[in-house]
């Protein structure tokens, strides 16, 4: 179990290492998926653009903060719980109920416990807030959304532990997720220890590649050589 944990481990900090377009040509690398699917579309933004790449296991949640309700919604332990019982580093995975552009899924408060129960970033297809706060107390921590909402409205939890799309990428609980200020990707379970790997090959391969376009050898007929 040890060695397992320790593999884990040095399995994020590997991934944690590359830059997210990288890593989406790793993948895209052993073919085990169609190349328009495993990543989010452009509306998904990442907040703290200047954070290096965030890697987690995701935890997954409905939630509804824009329906009006006459009784408080219903509270988040069952999320807690999810969190500290998931492998670690988790990212937390908020799925909007309600409407997306008047929907709070993560604030200072919010960030704070996720933190300390394991998590490393939160991703919704709603709003966030604080996030002077949150990058202050909180470094390192990495949040993607598709906008800011400054109210907290009338909060819900919904299903915890379910299949969600946000932005047009499908996620399970349990993925692994890779993201940067470039956007956001699901690494298949089936490829993951090799991804880092094909990762720094694609890197070296690629910087040869510049350094020949940048040369005073450069030539058009050449590119198709593998320059």
């Amino acid at each position: 179990m040890a060695d397992a944990t320790r593999a884990a481990a040095q399995l994020v900090k590997d991934l944690a290492a590359i830059d997210s377009p990288t890593v989406a040509n790793a993948v895209d690398s052993f073919h085990v998926r169609d190349a328009t699917e495993g990543f989010a579309a452009s509306d998904l933004r990442c907040v703290y653009p200047d954070l290096p790449p965030m890697v987690g296991y995701a935890v997954t949640c409905t939630d509804d903060s824009s329906t009006p309700r006459s009784e408080p919604g219903r509270g988040y332990e069952e999320l807690y719980q999810a969190i500290a019982a998931s492998p670690q580093p988790v990212v937390v995975v908020f799925k909007c109920l309600g409407d997306p552009k008047r929907s709070l899924h993560m604030g200072d408060v919010m960030a704070s416990i996720v933190s300390r129960l394991g998590a490393v970033g939160i991703v919704t297809d709603g709003g966030v807030r604080d996030i002077a706060a949150v990058h202050e107390r909180l470094p390192g921590f990495q949040m993607f959304a598709s906008g800011f909402v400054v109210a907290g409205g009338a909060p819900s939890l919904g299903d915890v532990g379910v299949n969600v799309s946000i932005c047009g990428l499908t996620i399970s609980p349990g993925d692994l997720l890779h993201g940067d200020a470039n956007g956001l990707i699901t690494i298949p379970a089936s490829i993951a220890a090799d991804v880092a790997a094909a990762a720094r090959t694609i890197q070296s391969t690629e910087r040869e590649r510049v350094d020949f376009v940048r040369s005073k050898d450069f030539a058009i007929d050449r590119l198709a050589s593998g320059h």
